[in-house]
């Protein structure tokens, strides 16, 4: 959820580049979605995917906040 609302607010402030804003919500999504990844093999690749987006997200939303 950290990740959705970080986004979120984001989104809503144009203290980021819209870009960076929308890829943290699809991570975010993307996040939610892969925690079933225990209940439902089905699930199992976007949890895959996650594990990517997550450290990329992680590493633009830092350097974007220090370059502010």
């Amino acid at each position: 959820m950290f990740f959705l609302l970080s986004s979120w607010a984001l989104l809503g402030s144009r203290l980021a580049p819209r870009w960076v804003a929308i890829f943290g919500l699809l991570t975010g999504v993307s996040g939610l979605i892969g925690m079933f990844r225990n209940l439902s093999p089905a699930v199992a690749g976007i949890a895959a995917v996650n594990n990517y987006l997550l450290p990329a997200w992680m590493i633009m939303f830092g350097i974007d906040s220090i370059s502010e």
